[in-house]
């Protein structure tokens, strides 16, 4: 018998198209592309992120996001920096991961910002039947251009 060591290691596909696993390079259908992500659009430059963090501040009620973003193109050029969150453990099934801010930067070559997204912890809810607009306490997973970190959120 097996047993996951968490929820993460459990299989969870309901928000995804339908398609054979594995899936190769003959068996992926156009139609699985996305058109347009989000965050689509003509850059003539390069950007690259680093020092990401994120945490929870109380008295806001808001998960603050920190990341600095450099221009390492030749090109002035406009990044945007996109936040996604996922539930480590909900009492419902929740999104894989959901975006849940962004903020726009326009840097000029090898110039860098420090970008910062407040995202109010309302938006980390979900639609509970009788209940209405809820916000799990627990840990969410923050993520941000391919790195992460969780964030616990109190009881309410």
């Amino acid at each position: 018998m097996t047993v996951p060591k968490s929820a993460d290691d459990l299989p969870q596909t309901f928000d995804h198209i339908v398609h054979p696993h594995p899936i190769g390079d003959d068996g992926h259908p156009d139609s699985y592309d996305l058109l347009y992500p989000f965050g689509h659009g003509p850059s003539y430059t390069d950007f690259e992120t680093d020092g990401f963090s994120a945490t929870y501040d109380g008295d806001a009620d808001a998960v603050t996001v920190s990341v600095d973003v450099s221009n390492v193109g030749e090109r002035e050029g406009m990044e945007t920096v996109q936040v996604y969150a996922r539930q480590q453990t909900a009492s419902r099934v929740r999104s894989v991961r959901s975006p849940v801010g962004f903020n726009r930067v326009t840097l000029a070559p090898g110039e860098m910002a420090a970008v910062t997204v407040r995202v109010p912890a309302s938006t980390f809810g979900c639609y509970k039947p009788r209940e209405g607009h809820v916000v799990e306490s627990g840990t969410y997973r923050i993520d941000v251009d391919g790195a992460s970190t969780t964030v616990d959120l109190p009881e309410r």
